[in-house]
């Protein structure tokens, strides 16, 4: 089981320690903020880094210069004995974060793990909308991806939809609303009969949480969505409010697509590691994602750095 431990706001990258970890798994540059923290990661850590990414067409996660199954990852943390993982989570995506920890779950390690995330200064708007200046924060878009593929399943977390009745779509809102406008369009009325929509609070910037909703309401239907608060940057408290949905006798199928914030996707994928993969295995919990394309200079300057300690232990 992983627990999320303690949380911790830093002044600056100098106090964020990463030397003393026995491995360290990032992903690619494609803002400032990840190039600062890669760029630490490159001068603190000669050895034991490596580049985390997952193929949606193979189905198989880079790992350095390996290609590992997701049903293999057991075997490939099983023959490491890592006893401090380091994630650098702001140049990684739901994918990579959710299969590292699911490594270190089913290989039954017992490890400490730091994991660090960067907030932007601020976000790159889209150019094809009027100026900011002039612009409603309401109509304002961001040029965030390049391009986003369909939803699929994850493997070792996939549910079946055509042996139970409609799942519930449980997703965390962000400033891309076609994403979700998308996946209902996938969908088409099949899979889904009710929508669980959460939007961060503090928000990044002051007011911001009225972009995600405004863009988002035209798929909320008072009548099959329901929209909710969690803690933008506190996971600890966010896996509490996801381990309410999980209430004894519960049989639904729970569908989760994250699609906001950063950690409220290591929120979701340690609630899902611990329910789908732990002692008692939820087959009824299921994770999509889109794979979009991070587009480059999608944000500008640093913001707030975070860094979440959690604990992994197999006795639990």
């Amino acid at each position: 089981m992983i627990k999320i431990k303690n949380i911790h706001e830093h002044c600056t990258l100098d106090d964020l320690s990463i030397s003393h970890h026995d491995v360290v798994f990032h992903g690619r540059e494609v803002d400032i903020r990840t190039k600062e923290i890669l760029n630490k990661i490159t001068k603190e850590c000669n050895e034991n880094t490596f580049f985390v990414k997952y193929n949606k067409d193979t189905f198989r996660l880079k790992i350095g210069n390996e290609d590992v199954s997701p049903r293999k990852l057991e075997e490939f943390f099983s023959t490491k004995m890592y006893n401090s993982v380091f994630i650098e989570a702001t140049s990684l995506d739901l994918p990579e974060i959710i299969y590292i920890f699911s490594g270190i779950t089913l290989s039954k390690s017992s490890c400490n793990i730091t994991i660090s995330y960067l907030e932007p200064d601020d976000y790159q708007r889209s150019t094809n909308t009027s100026d900011s200046k002039q612009s409603g924060i309401q109509e304002q878009e961001f040029n965030l991806s390049d391009n986003q593929g369909n939803f699929g399943y994850l493997p070792l977390f996939a549910v079946n939809n055509s042996q139970m009745s409609k799942s519930t779509l449980v997703t965390t809102l962000g400033f891309e609303s076609s994403r979700l406008g998308q996946l209902l369009a996938q969908d088409d009325g099949y899979a889904y009969e009710r929508i669980e929509a959460y939007v961060g609070l503090p928000a990044y910037k002051p007011g911001w949480e009225n972009r995600s909703i405004y863009k988002h309401m035209r798929y909320l239907s008072p009548d099959s969505a329901e929209l909710k608060l969690f803690p933008a940057c506190n996971p600890y408290e966010f896996t509490k409010q996801l381990s309410k949905l999980t209430r004894r006798g519960q049989k639904k199928q729970l569908v989760f697509a994250p699609m906001g914030t950063k950690p409220a996707v290591i929120a979701i994928s340690t609630f899902l590691v611990n329910e789908c993969l732990g002692q008692d295995k939820n087959s009824n919990f299921g994770a999509l994602y889109d794979f979009p394309e991070k587009s480059q200079n999608r944000s500008t300057g640093v913001g707030k750095i975070y860094s979440y300690d959690l604990e992994s232990k197999d006795n639990e």
